[in-house]
This record gives structure tokens, C-alpha cells and sequence, in this order.
């Protein structure tokens, strides 16, 4: 709910108000009473910014600004009122003038009237659509025909490139290709794209197809790393340096041995020498020569066990050990079969293993000339024999090409294993190069573009086809089906005149109203008829769906203007009926009688709720209190109006007399210090009204106002107050007459002094007292009264 109006900045004659600290918050239910033309139109224009959630619309004060302080917190400005939580609706002057309108192109006897914003804009928008329904519809049927050409030949493409797709890859059971059509060649150009499908090779595309139709391949075993390492002298080798270094270690070492110079330096003759010794040694004969047969010169077999020491017979042994590790480190060319390879792992693997190969034969090649140096040294272990250069690491070129032809071989083994992954992989591929020729052959690209741009088109025209169409129907739905209200409002309007005096009916084309008067068509509404439908048709609009009356926020501004207290009585009737269960309701009026009727109708309410809660204290009471009562005053200041909300004149709160509330304004304006008055429409009107009021009262008869003065002004030469002069006489005339109806109020401010009018109300005011003293006395007595 709405707490306070915080704030109102040239916001029409609300020029710079602010809600001051004495007056209350608003409630749940509030009564703000103004004369007319003292802004509560133009205060209900806040509310109307909030209903609409915009200031942009034409009776919005330009360059307004207000601000309201919400219960919750919410608070909304004229640049947030869109952000209001709760739902408002504001009848005023601006909705009457929205919502009831007679069509000038209906008959004199019978005139088409429109209730409601919505059905005036409808009646006029309905003949501009049919109006334009022709061409948009044949601008329609032209581009759906365009399109369907353009439609047909997007077609035969994908069916016939779905087609050869279907053939070419359909080749296995359970293949979702089997089934390839149109359809799934839509979503695949719309998955990948038009322009990003690429042409296989020729030499990729049959390697694909090789491989749709491979059968799935054998699973091979891993080459084993090879080992370089030989055990001598209890001790391991490992790799070629350190048996190189070995080798070279043996091929220079010295024998310690007592040398027989014929031997020494004949290597053949050496080793003949001593594979005869050790003969003799085996078969233990020293006195003869086992191959002549002739005694052996004394000490010759010691000679030779010298010259072949242990020294001599180890070396050897190592040469020999060595020369078997060296043969079983020999390698075999690697000739394993790999026809079972893809064509695109076997050419790698015949490379890598080439490679192999070569280093192998380098091995073999070093290790034969390893083992000939060796026999060399062995042949005559007392010669020093040249050493053999160093290998490279035969060992890791070795094993890291087995290592690449076992990545080769596992890639091998995964295909083997993703068989039908690689196949799908490989119709995928085959799939995308089909597609790209099509494309390219068929320049689908083109094909596809103007058939986007084909289909905008078609439903750009079916959507402002069918745009028209919907306005239409929805513009003969609201007038063909205007009559759904029209049970409501004339049972409102019953209420209000309390008989079927003005009622609404269909027109013959059932697209309007027409309004009787006692049956005949009613030509001529006054005003306050006028507002009395349009009050009517905001009741019906406020039960609409859309919107909860618990929840919503209603203002109503002036619901009756120129009824007489029967009508009156009615219109509080409808207010009480219909909004008694509004979250919010602000009423704004300027009859009195509507004034007194809802001030003593919520001063009810207010007496019980203080009742039921009798504990609390009188600030609490009065701030629990569900009703508020305001007043809207009205300043000068520089020639200027100023308005402002303030709390109720206590006057006006306790008696329900409006005749005594212009008296305490009257006698108000006169005590106000300073030249800081009521401007001259305002308290002119009111004088006038209760000159009026208290002439009639004491002269009943007919007869115009300057009479009954001087039969008043009469009645006061021998009271204390004594003789009315007849300049004075003039004075209150000219008050009550010529700036009560402000003719010409720009004249009156140049040429009138200001304490003029201050004069005349005093002038009044001795004519009552003077012309009805006890009368007098009742009127001061009430204002003593006020708390």
C-alpha cells in the first residue's frame, strides 16, 4: 500500500509539495476532500502513472516529478513507476474522457457509442486492417509459391545424395546407414555445415573404402627389447662398451712365460707347438715324440711347459670364453610377416624395421671383427694384437626402433579391438566426402541460401498475415463480444439512477452500443450520465481477470458531478459495495454529500476497530486506525497557486455540515497574519456559496442575491453590529458575485487592493451577525468546539 505522497515537483499547481510530518500516513481506506479546481485531478495523475507504469501519456504534468513512499519499502518515483508491486486502477476525468465515445458516423436516431479505451481504438483499427488484408494475403501466397519451388529442389538433393550415401555405406547388418534418407542428411549439414564438408583424395578415399570392408584383423604379439649382456669372469657386461673394453683388455694383455724364440714369432708354428705339448700332457708320454717317434731331447717338454704357462693357458681360456659370449650375442635379421598390418601401419612398420635391420648387421659385422682379433691373440698370446674400436650404443638404437615398431603393433592391436570404431570413423569420413561433392557439384550452397532467405520471406508475410488476421478476429471479438459487459453495466447503472432509467444495448451489427433513454435512443447524455457509464464500466473493468480488487490499489476522483443526493447516495452505494475488499482505496471528492456519506461510513469502521483494540494507547489507536481523512488546501504565493494534502479540517471531520466548514474558512482566511491568502476563485467561491446557504435559509422566497443582501443588511440597522453602508454593501456584492465567478482575475490582482477582499469577508460576516445574532452565536460556538 501507499504510505505517503513523499514528494511533488511541478507537478501542476502542486508546485513544490512535500508530505509534512503532521499529517498521517495514508490507510487502508482514505477520503481527501478539495474543491473543484484544487488539484485532485491532477493529484490522481500520480496514481494513473502508476497504473500505466509510464509518464508518458498526455495528461501526465510535463515535467513532473513525485515520488511515493510504499509500506514495504518498495518506494516508486515517476522514473520506477513501472516497478509498482501492487496493481492499480484510477478513475478520473482522463478515464471518462477514454472510455466513452460516440461514433460520429452512426445515425442521428440510433448513435454507436464505444465504453471503454479499448473498444473506441478498436472500432477505427478494425477497418485499416481489413483494409490491408487483400495484399498482405497475396503477398503471402506469392512467396509460399516461390518457396515451394525452391523447396522441391532442395529436396531431390538430399534424396538423391542420401541415396548414393545409403548404397555406398548400407553394407553391414544393423547399420544405421542401412536406413540413410533425406532427413539424416539434413541434420548432418546442419551439424557440420555447408562450407565445412572437405573431398577425401583419391588415394584416402579408397583406403576408407578398404577399410568399410575390412574384416576385423589379428591380434599381434610385442617384439621383445634385446639384450646386450655376457657374463665373464663371474661378473656381467652390460652392453658393448664395457664389453669392448674387455675385449681390448685381453688383446693387450702380457703372458708371463719363459718364451722359445722359434715359436715366438711364428704364430703358426706356435700354436702347432702347442697343441703337441698339450697332446703329450694329456696322454702323459715325456720320453717319446708322439708324432716321430723319436726320444725326446732331455728337459724339451719342460722348455715347452715353460714357454706355455698357466699364465699363458688362462688367457687363452678367456679369449675362448669371450668368443662364445660374443657368437651368442649375434642378432637375426628381423623378417616377421606384416601383411596383417593396415596399409597405413605396414608401410611405417616396413621402415622401422629396415632400420632394425641395418643396425643389426653393424652389430654381427662389429662382433665378427671382435671375434677375429681374439683368435688372433689366441693364435699367439705372446704377440700384442691391435684393439678394436669402440661400438656405438648398439643397444638403445636397438631397442628403441623395437619400441616404435611395438607402438606400430599396438596401434595394430587397438584398431583390432576398435575395429568397428575405426569402420565408423572410416563411412563418417566417406559420408563427409560424398556430401562435400554433392555439394560442390550440385552448388547446394547456393540452393540452401536462397531457401533460407526464401523462407524468412514466407514467414515474414505468414507472420504479418496472420498479424492481421488475429487483429482482426481479436477487433470483431471485441466488438461482436462487446456485449459480455453490457449485463454488468447496466445493472450498475440501475444502481446508480435507482431505476433502468439509461440503459446500453447491442447495435445491430452487434460491433457497439446503442443507449436508450425510457426506451428511446438517447441522442444526448449529460455529463454526469457520462460519467455515470463510465463509472460503471470501471467497476466491470476492476473485476476483469488479471486483476484481484484484494490485492489492487484503487483511486477514484469525483465519481459523481452533477447528481442530485438520490444519485449521490448510489454512487457511495457502489463505491461501499464494490471496493470494500480493495487493499487501498483513495477517494477524492468534492461533493459534500459524498463526503459526508463516506466520512460517516468509514468513521464507523474506525470506532470499531478502536473498540477491539481498547488496550492500546490513544497514538496507537489512532495509528492502527484503518481510514484516513485529508483535505487538499490551496495557497498563493507570487501570484501563484500552490496545493498541498493536508490533515482534514477538524471542522469538516466533526460536523457534516458544509455550511459550517465555510464559515471556519471564512473566519480562517480572516486571521491569517500577513498578505498570505486564499487566492480570489477559491475564496470567492466560498463566499458566494455561504452567502447563499445562509440567504435561503433566511429568506426562503425567490428572488436574486442582491435583493436578499439588501433585505439582510435591513434586518441589521438596529442590531450591535450595526448599519450596513451601502459602500460596504458593495463590497460584499462585488465578493460574492464578480470574484466568485473570476472573470477577469489577472484585472482583479492589478487593480484591487488585497485587504479588499479581507474587508468583504468581514463585511459578511457583520451581515450574519447583525441580521441573526443567536444564529451568529451557534456558528462561533461550533468553531470553539474544534480540537
Amino acid at each position: 500500500m501507499f504510505k505517503k505522497i513523499s514528494k511533488l515537483k511541478k507537478f501542476g499547481i502542486f508546485r513544490n509539495f512535500s508530505w509534512d510530518e503532521d499529517t498521517p500516513d495514508l490507510a487502508r481506506f482514505n477520503l481527501i476532500y478539495g474543491w473543484n479546481r484544487s488539484g485532485k485531478t491532477t493529484l490522481s495523475r500520480v496514481f494513473a502513472a502508476c497504473e500505466k507504469g509510464s509518464i508518458d501519456f498526455h495528461e501526465y504534468p510535463k515535467g513532473g516529478e513525485f515520488e511515493l513512499e510504499v509500506k514495504d519499502g518498495s518506494d516508486v518515483d515517476h522514473n520506477s513507476c513501472q516497478n509498482i508491486i501492487h496493481p492499480v486502477r484510477v478513475f478520473n476525468r482522463d478515464f471518462v474522457e477514454e472510455n466513452v465515445f460516440f461514433d460520429s458516423r452512426g445515425s442521428r436516431t440510433e448513435p454507436i457509442t464505444y465504453v471503454g479505451k479499448e473498444d473506441i481504438e478498436s472500432a477505427i483499427e478494425l477497418q485499416e486492417l481489413q483494409n490491408t488484408h487483400q495484399s498482405l494475403e497475396s503477398a503471402y501466397n506469392a512467396a509460399q509459391q516461390a518457396w515451394r519451388d525452391k523447396s522441391d529442389q532442395e529436396d531431390y538433393f538430399r534424396r538423391s545424395t542420401a541415396k548414393q550415401i545409403k548404397n555406398t555405406l548400407g553394407i553391414h547388418a544393423n547399420d544405421g546407414y542401412r536406413n540413410y534418407d533425406k532427413g539424416k542428411l539434413k541434420d548432418r549439414i546442419r551439424q557440420i555445415g555447408i562450407i565445412n564438408f572437405q573431398k577425401l583424395s583419391p588415394a584416402d578415399y579408397e583406403s576408407q573404402l578398404i577399410s568399410i570392408r575390412s574384416d576385423q584383423p589379428e591380434f599381434l604379439d610385442p617384439l621383445p627389447e634385446y639384450s646386450f649382456k655376457i657374463q665373464f669372469k663371474d661378473r656381467d657386461l652390460r652392453g658393448f662398451t664395457e664389453i669392448s673394453e674387455e675385449i681390448s683388455a685381453l688383446l693387450s694383455r702380457s703372458v708371463v712365460a719363459e718364451t722359445v724364440e722359434w715359436l715366438k714369432d711364428d704364430d703358426e708354428l706356435n700354436r702347432w707347438a702347442e697343441e703337441g705339448f698339450r697332446l703329450h700332457e694329456a696322454k702323459d708320454e715325456k720320453e717319446k715324440c708322439l708324432f716321430c717317434q723319436n726320444d725326446l731331447e732331455k728337459g724339451f717338454l719342460g722348455l715347452l711347459s715353460n714357454h706355455f704357462s698357466e699364465d699363458y693357458k688362462n688367457l687363452q681360456e678367456n679369449i675362448d670364453s669371450v668368443i662364445q659370449c660374443l657368437n651368442r650375442l649375434k642378432k637375426e635379421r628381423l623378417s616377421r610377416e606384416n601383411q596383417k598390418l593396415s596399409t597405413e601401419l605396414r608401410g611405417r612398420y616396413k621402415n622401422k624395421e629396415g632400420e632394425l635391420n641395418a643396425i643389426l648387421e653393424e652389430i654381427n659385422d662389429w662382433i665378427d671383427q671382435a671375434i677375429a682379433k681374439l683368435n688372433e691373440k689366441h693364435g699367439n698370446p705372446l704377440q700384442a694384437v691391435e684393439r678394436i674400436q669402440p661400438p656405438v650404443d648398439y643397444g638403445s638404437l636397438c631397442n628403441d626402433l623395437i619400441g616404435d615398431l611395438n607402438q606400430i603393433i599396438q596401434k595394430h592391436n587397438l584398431e583390432s579391438r576398435d575395429h568397428a570404431e575405426v569402420v565408423r570413423k572410416a563411412k563418417e569420413r566417406l559420408e563427409n566426402h560424398m556430401i562435400a561433392a554433392a555439394i560442390e557439384e550440385e552448388q547446394y550452397d547456393e540452393i540452401s541460401s536462397s531457401l533460407d532467405s526464401l523462407t524468412e520471406d514466407k514467414e515474414t508475410t505468414y507472420n504479418e498475415l496472420e498479424s492481421n488476421r488475429r487483429g482482426i478476429l481479436d477487433l470483431e471479438q471485441k466488438t461482436s463480444d462487446i456485449g459480455v459487459a453490457v449485463a454488468e453495466i447496466n445493472r450498475y447503472l440501475e444502481e446508480f439512477f435507482g431505476r433502468n432509467e439509461i440503459v446500453l444495448g447491442l447495435d445491430s451489427s452487434r460491433k457497439g452500443y446503442v443507449i436508450r433513454r425510457n426506451g428511446e435512443p438517447a441522442s444526448n447524455l449529460s455529463e454526469g450520465e457520462k460519467n455515470a457509464i463510465a463509472f460503471s464500466y470501471f467497476i466491470v473493468k476492476t473485476r476483469e481477470k488479471g486483476f484481484d480488487i484484494e490485492d489492487g490499489i484503487i483511486v477514484i476522483d469525483d465519481p459523481v458531478s452533477s447528481f442530485d443526493s438520490n444519485f449521490t447516495y448510489h454512487c457511495f452505494s457502489l463505491v461501499k459495495n464494490n471496493f470494500n475488499e480493495a487493499k487501498q482505496l483513495i477517494l477524492l471528492t468534492h461533493n459534500f454529500e459524498v463526503f459526508n456519506l463516506v466520512k460517516n461510513r468509514w468513521f464507523s469502521l474506525k470506532n470499531q476497530r478502536v473498540e477491539k483494540r481498547n488496550n492500546l494507547t490513544t497514538k496507537e489507536k489512532q495509528k492502527n486506525l484503518p481510514c484516513g481523512f485529508f483535505m487538499i488546501r490551496n495557497e498563493v504565493k507570487n501570484r501563484h497557486r500552490y496545493a498541498r494534502v493536508e490533515r482534514l479540517d477538524e471542522t469538516l471531520r466533526k460536523f457534516d455540515s458544509e455550511y459550517q466548514f465555510l464559515f471556519s474558512e471564512l473566519n480562517q482566511f480572516l486571521d491569517k497574519p500577513g498578505d498570505d491568502y486564499a487566492d480570489y476563485y477559491r475564496i470567492g467561491n466560498m463566499a458566494r456559496r455561504f452567502f447563499e446557504t445562509y440567504a435561503n435559509l433566511k429568506i426562503p422566497t425567490t428572488g436574486d442575491p442582491r435583493n436578499k443582501l439588501d433585505q439582510l443588511c435591513k434586518d441589521c440597522v438596529q442590531s450591535q453590529s450595526g448599519t450596513v453602508s451601502e459602500t460596504e454593501k458593495e463590497r460584499l456584492y462585488r465578493l460574492i458575485n464578480e470574484y466568485s465567478h473570476l472573470r477577469d482575475i489577472d484585472s482583479a490582482l492589478k487593480h484591487k487592493d488585497r485587504s479588499e477582499i479581507k474587508d468583504a469577508i468581514r463585511i459578511l460576516i457583520k451581515v450574519v451577525k447583525g441580521s441573526d445574532e443567536r444564529h451568529f452565536e451557534s456558528l462561533t460556538d461550533c468553531l470553539s468546539e474544534r480540537t
